[in-house]
């Protein structure tokens, strides 16, 4: 798995998606600074592929409430790439699952939609641009905020039983 994280190739880091469906925390727990390296760092070939995976691994982070993850949300949607379309959109799902505690992001998230409003590309990108504001606005709304923990931190624990 290790491996594949980081292979060169976007379609061989891809068919990891479903790993982390199939895994759990304690189980994939070793490999954390792998699969946030693998989001951080789109693969250098087979570029067609290679959000795949780096969205597998938001879902998971965000799913796991790892704090790392939000940032990554935000630099994930790289929106003058190809397929920001869907990347933007699932990278703002997977943000909305942290609830309050990605008040840290309104910040970077507010630029995003600033940028997504100036794009060149703006009129394609409504839906997009709704999907950032909904968010902001779920963020800012949210009552909780669950707990999030670090990749040390949770590196540092010891398994449950």
């Amino acid at each position: 798995i290790e491996r594949l994280l980081l292979n060169d190739d976007g379609r061989a880091r891809g068919a990891l998606g479903t790993v982390f469906k199939l895994m759990t925390l304690e189980e994939l727990r070793p490999l954390l600074p792998q699969i946030v390296e693998a989001v951080r760092t789109p693969s250098p070939s087979g570029v067609m592929f290679s959000n795949g995976i780096r969205l597998a691994g938001l879902d998971f982070l965000a799913a796991h409430r790892i704090t790392e993850g939000m940032e990554l949300c935000i630099l994930v949607t790289e929106i003058d790439k190809w397929g920001k379309q869907d990347r933007i959109l699932r990278c703002m799902k997977a943000l909305q699952q942290y609830g309050g505690a990605a008040r840290t992001v309104l910040p970077q998230l507010r630029d995003l939609e600033g940028r997504l409003r100036a794009h060149r590309e703006a009129r394609n990108l409504a839906k997009q641009i709704q999907a950032c504001v909904d968010t902001i606005e779920a963020i800012e709304g949210a009552r909780t905020s669950p707990e999030v923990r670090t990749v040390a931190e949770v590196m540092g624990s010891k398994p449950r039983r």
